[in-house]
């Protein structure tokens, strides 16, 4: 299964590492650098974000006279179509087949 992290978190996680300081080939220029374990080990340690994957629909019906629709996701009828169905939370944003 996937995880997903915040990006914010991400950036506080960079923010708080230790900085190194290293130097270029001839010693001329001093670097700032993290260390890529640091980070690495910081990500494990981000709790991963409540998701939900996005289900797409459509609203659907049995005959073009027919009054009520019907979530292509879940079959549930209603008679107001939003952009949401409200009994599975799909979006309904897919194109109907006619």
């Amino acid at each position: 299964m996937k995880e997903y992290i915040e990006r914010a978190a991400i950036h506080e996680l960079v923010k708080r590492i230790p900085k190194y300081e290293m130097f270029n080939y001839d010693r001329t220029e001093a670097l700032l650098g993290i260390n890529p374990d640091d980070v690495d080990f910081g990500v494990d340690k981000i709790p991963a974000a409540d998701v939900a994957p996005v289900r797409h629909g459509s609203w659907e019906r049995n005959s073009p006279d027919d009054i009520v629709v019907y979530c292509s996701q879940c079959m549930m009828p209603q008679d107001a179509p939003s952009n949401y169905c409200p009994s599975c939370g799909a979006r309904m944003d897919k194109e109907t087949e006619e």
